[in-house]
């Protein structure tokens, strides 16, 4: 019995490494913004504030900077493979199987992943511009959130491109075009204060509404995999 449940265990890692492999380019997307963009990106606005004269590098910019593009990116992958499962020629076919039907680990996988990755460049940031602990629960906070909401939302409306324009609308409003008097709608955090950790705690109770809202997604999928 052990070595049949060993067996299933490894066809459903299998399974799930396919549909990351699946991706081919589209995968590393993510990765070269990641690593290659944010760097250079936070080096350039490093010189750039060192040419006006500044000594201190330019840690609000940065962290804005980073909670921006580690949050939206976090759904990419699971855009991408949700967009091919629900909206993909054939998805009767799809939804067939057992392992196809369940999608949630699919999208929990990924966000585990990105968050982890984030995680490491919130590392090398920590060495080179100074503590990013609060920066990266903000971070996990926003991803939580953003999955959860893009799950919901693929499912609502049955269609991954139309859950994603909806998250993309409020993301670009949230972080930039927001009147000051409003910013109580945005997720961002522009300026942690001299408190940060009240900051990040004011923002969790909005990983108990991730949490009811993928419950939610969970339910709209199986009554998705019905009308099939």
């Amino acid at each position: 019995m052990k070595g049949v449940k060993g067996m299933k265990e490894m066809h459903k890692r299998s399974l799930l490494v396919q549909d990351f492999l699946r991706l081919r380019w589209l995968f590393f997307v993510p990765l070269a913004v990641l690593f290659l963009f944010l760097p250079f990106s936070a080096w350039q606005r490093c010189e750039a504030f060192r040419l006006m004269g500044a000594t201190e590098p330019p840690l609000r910019e940065l962290m804005f900077d980073s909670q921006v593009w580690c949050s939206f990116f976090s759904l990419w992958w699971p855009f991408f493979i949700l967009k091919e499962y629900i909206e993909g020629d054939g998805n009767e076919l799809l939804f067939t199987t057992r392992r196809a039907r369940r999608l949630l680990p699919v999208v929990l996988a990924g966000m585990v992943l990105w968050l982890a990755l984030c995680g490491l460049l919130m590392v090398g940031y920590s060495v080179l511009f100074g503590s990013m602990v609060w920066n990266y629960l903000m971070i996990v906070i926003q991803t939580v959130l953003y999955t959860a909401v893009f799950f919901f939302l693929c499912f609502l409306l049955r269609s991954a491109v139309f859950g994603m324009m909806v998250v993309f609308i409020y993301h670009v409003f949230a972080a930039y075009f927001l009147p000051q008097d409003m910013q109580y709608l945005s997720i961002f955090v522009k300026e942690f204060g001299e408190f940060p950790h009240e900051t990040v705690v004011s923002f969790w109770p909005l990983v108990l509404c991730s949490a009811v809202v993928l419950l939610l997604g969970v339910l709209l999928n199986r009554r998705y995999r019905g009308t099939l």
